[in-house]
């Protein structure tokens, strides 16, 4: 599988993305992303350091079987 990795807010995350989370690449779906007026939004449980830490966004760019 060729792929590019970009690093991006985690507010930018939206359901359908492709993510490395963990050491992991996992697809996003709306109830993974949960948004809160005091921690901001979360992805898998994680709040990514409130918004400090990037998250590794994944463009698959060929997919090999």
């Amino acid at each position: 599988m060729n792929y590019n990795i970009k690093k991006v807010n985690i507010d930018t995350i939206k359901a359908g993305d492709t993510v490395e989370h963990n050491s992991e690449i996992r697809t996003v779906c709306s109830e993974d992303i949960k948004r809160s007026s005091f921690m901001g939004a979360s992805l898998f449980g994680d709040n990514y350091h409130s918004g400090h830490k990037p998250v590794k966004l994944i463009n698959i760019t060929r997919a090999t079987i």
